[in-house]
């Protein structure tokens, strides 16, 4: 070999090196930057899903030693976050279940159960009204409103209060039965409940080692591909790291924090803009709500949609937007559970 050519055959291998080295150099920037703000430290829902991504591509992989090193190190801590997370699903449609029955069964309360009874003892005590009164002296009203407690106090009293009139019987024995499930119920989402925080928080202390260990896998790979980066691309999308989902990225890494107690509302106090998109995720076991608004509280005329607990979604100007929609209004849909709602700015990836 000349040494013209061999000197032009070492400058453009050190170029392609530089190259090379310029494109990790962006991605481990990148990375470094975003990394306290990724989406592994978001939500439930998109970690598993980029865990469970990365697991099975490491395994097709593991033939090669520098790649089983990392799958070795990985997949036993995905096992791990992968039960915990399926527990914490399991027990939230529980939960979401037995919420469902107590809101149907307050609802029969409120409607047709207390009217039934309401219109027995006015018949009964229809030229007594001092004793309608004494049983019923709010009427329906602590019934039909009021905290879940409150009302199956409400009606546990009644239910005691009628069974001292051997008049009342056939109304009693109806009731009660009803009073009962009612507080049988109660009781079983409450339990639910329970394990539903617990497992959120056993999820939680995983998730956060899970996130590690996806950041520990990349930089592994960026070791092992530091010639040839785009590689990564068979174990991650090269934006994955630093994204709010796939095919975005964060425009501003800050994380705009809307916590709600149970079925408030609240404005999000982000400024929001035509051209903006919001990466909203739900970090809490409530789902929430959410309208936009030119400022005005939320209403049946604004665009509104609901995130679902430990998943993200994508919120976006509606067409009849101008530039002063720029208000967001979040709602926790649970009467139990307080909601949290991490909210970025992201631009779509070119």
């Amino acid at each position: 070999m000349c040494l013209l050519c061999s000197k032009t055959s070492k400058l453009n291998t050190y170029l392609l090196i530089f190259k090379n080295t310029y494109f990790m150099e962006e991605i481990l920037r990148n990375m470094i930057i975003n990394h306290w703000d990724t989406t592994f430290y978001h939500n439930f829902k998109r970690s598993m899903e980029t865990a469970d991504q990365v697991s099975q591509s490491l395994e097709e992989e593991s033939d090669d030693v520098k790649i089983k090193v990392l799958f070795d190190g990985f997949n036993p801590d995905y096992l791990e976050y992968r039960t915990g997370f399926l527990y914490w699903k399991s027990e939230t449609n529980l939960y979401r279940g037995s919420s469902s029955l107590i809101k149907d069964s307050f609802a029969q309360l409120s409607g047709d159960e207390i009217d039934i009874v309401d219109k027995f003892l006015k018949n009964i005590y229809i030229d007594d009204k001092q004793k309608y009164i004494t049983l019923m002296p709010n009427g329906k009203k602590p019934f039909q409103k009021g905290t879940y407690t409150e009302r199956i106090l409400a009606s546990e009293q009644l239910t005691t209060a009628m069974l001292l009139r051997t008049e009342l019987l056939p109304i009693t024995s109806r009731f009660k039965l009803f009073s009962d499930s009612l507080g049988t119920n109660r009781k079983i989402q409450r339990g639910h409940k329970q394990s539903v925080r617990s497992a959120s928080t056993e999820l939680e202390k995983k998730r956060v080692i899970i996130a590690g260990k996806l950041f520990w896998v990349y930089g592994g790979l960026v070791q092992i591909y530091y010639l040839v980066p785009k590689e990564i691309a068979k174990f991650y999308e090269l934006n994955q790291m630093f994204a709010k989902k796939a095919g975005e990225v964060a425009a501003n890494p800050d994380v705009t924090v809307v916590s709600l107690e149970p079925l408030e509302t609240k404005e999000a106090g982000l400024n929001f803009v035509p051209g903006d998109i919001i990466s909203a995720s739900d970090i809490g076991n409530s789902d929430v709500e959410f309208w936009i608004t030119d400022g005005t509280p939320p209403n049946a005329n604004t665009k509104k949609g609901i995130i679902h607990s430990g998943e993200e979604f994508l919120i976006k100007p509606p067409e009849w937007a101008t530039s002063d929609c720029r208000y967001l209004y979040f709602k926790c849909l649970d009467n139990e559970f307080n909601a949290t709602v991490h909210l970025v700015k992201v631009n779509p990836v070119s």
